[in-house]
């Protein structure tokens, strides 16, 4: 799984590609069910780790369901992108769209664009579009609010390495 999150992005082409985080499910063999979800960093130590299973059952928000690769293909399809290609679980924080180590996205080529599927919504990435700093966004000030007023409707900003962000339209 890829983390495109600030702290390990390596530029490759227009995007930046992360260092690969793993990411463990343990499964109970009589029943089928996940009883543990953990992601290790490159050097093998543990970082994050979540029980999906909690008493009473499965979290009701359906947080900790993953995206399944077919419903990314679906959603393609439902849009019109013809095949879904090349995708990978990524991780990233943006302001309004969120794919933690242990709740990843999927991420996904399709007539030569890019998108993000989170939890049933389909982004288009810009990665041709304008780069912001994050730091522009997070400090505030004049940059701040020229950021925000480029944004349309329900867009929001993504990070793709290092401190830039891009612009994710969800499909609609």
């Amino acid at each position: 799984m890829a983390n495109w999150h600030e702290n390990g992005c390596k530029p490759v082409g227009r995007i930046a590609i992360a260092e690969f985080v793993w990411l463990l499910r343990l499964f109970d063999v009589k029943t089928g069910d996940e009883v543990l979800r953990a992601t290790l960093n490159p050097s093998g130590l543990l970082d994050t780790f979540i029980f999906p299973k909690r008493k009473g059952g499965w979290r009701d928000d359906g947080e900790a369901r993953l995206p399944d690769s077919a419903d990314a293909r679906a959603s393609a399809q439902r849009f019109g992108l013809g095949p879904a290609r090349d995708l990978q679980y990524v991780t990233l924080y943006g302001p309004r769209v969120g794919c933690p180590e242990d709740r990843p996205c999927l991420a996904f080529r399709a007539q030569g664009r890019t998108f993000l599927f989170e939890r049933g919504t389909t982004y288009e990435l810009a990665v041709d579009g304008e780069k912001f700093r994050g730091k522009d966004l997070v400090f505030g000030g004049p940059k701040r609010q020229a950021i925000l007023a480029k944004l349309k409707g329900k867009q929001s900003l993504v990070p793709v390495g290092g401190e830039e962000l891009i612009v994710a339209t969800p499909l609609e």
